[in-house]
């Protein structure tokens, strides 16, 4: 199988965002590009030219209103992965999967065609909550690694010796417990708060770091130009990109301008 080019892969996964976005503006549900993709929208009006995944998030209502309808009416190309029916899938998060390339993700026994990732926004209380979820940290760093070790097969490569050691009960514990159980506390933890009753919202289990950000940052959507479409981005996009990123205007070292999401990709 040949390996395809950075821009055959960018339109692949565009061409499965195309799809997502009309279905959002036809079944009236809200979404925002995030993370390298809200960057992307903003400096490159496009991609970021060395990225390889496409990023939306909704709120959490929307989130499972879209779910539903993928579930129970949509009649088309696309498919979604979850946790829930696909127990290859080593993720929280929703993927809607197109068709056309394959993608091969090497740390899992998993493989997928084009894709783009979707995630809920969660309500995170009020400003006094956010010792809750600071006490939390640790809790939820380990259901995180425990989701991580149930699902992954070189979790034990480019350790020390020592470190193997440390982490093999860890494993073996996160193998007998499964998946699922991992997959179904992220999924409690998450829902602790609601949208509605919430000043700050963000993403309490998933995220890598921390992120406590206003809920009135997503209070109008704008759309803006993204490749030869468009996409919609939350009104005060600079305060979200700030809190994440800091200066993401400013391009990174070109050491670390390449893809970071770990697959290799194929024509079929």
């Amino acid at each position: 199988m040949k390996i395809v080019t950075q821009k055959e892969i960018q339109k692949s996964i565009l061409d499965v965002f195309v799809e997502v976005d009309a279905i959002c503006k036809d079944q009236r549900i809200n979404y925002w590009a995030a993370y390298g993709t809200l960057i992307g929208a903003v400096r490159h009006k496009g991609f970021i030219p060395w990225d390889d995944d496409l990023d939306i998030c909704m709120a959490r209502n929307d989130y499972e209103k879209f779910l539903n309808f993928m579930r129970n009416n949509y009649k088309g190309n696309l498919y979604i992965d979850t946790y829930k029916n696909n127990k290859s899938y080593p993720y929280y998060i929703t993927r809607i999967v197109g068709n056309g390339l394959k993608f091969v993700f090497d740390d899992y026994n998993y493989v997928s065609g084009p894709f783009i990732d979707i995630y809920p926004i969660d309500g995170m209380g009020n400003y006094n909550d956010r010792k809750y979820w600071e006490k939390k940290r640790w809790y939820i760093d380990l259901i995180r690694k425990g989701l991580t070790y149930s699902k992954s097969k070189k979790v034990l490569l480019g350790s020390s010796f020592l470190r193997k050691l440390i982490k093999l009960p860890i494993i073996i514990l996160s193998k007998l417990l499964g998946t699922n159980f991992f997959l179904f506390q992220i999924d409690k933890l998450s829902k602790k708060f609601t949208w509605e009753e919430s000043d700050y919202v963000g993403l309490p289990v998933w995220a890598n770091k921390f992120y406590f950000h206003q809920k009135n940052y997503f209070d109008e959507t704008v759309r803006v130009p993204f490749e030869n479409c468009y996409i919609n981005i939350p009104s005060d996009y600079d305060s979200i990109l700030r809190e994440i990123y800091g200066d993401y205007m400013e391009l990174p070292s070109k050491d670390k301008r390449v893809p970071q999401h770990g697959y290799k990709v194929y024509k079929k």
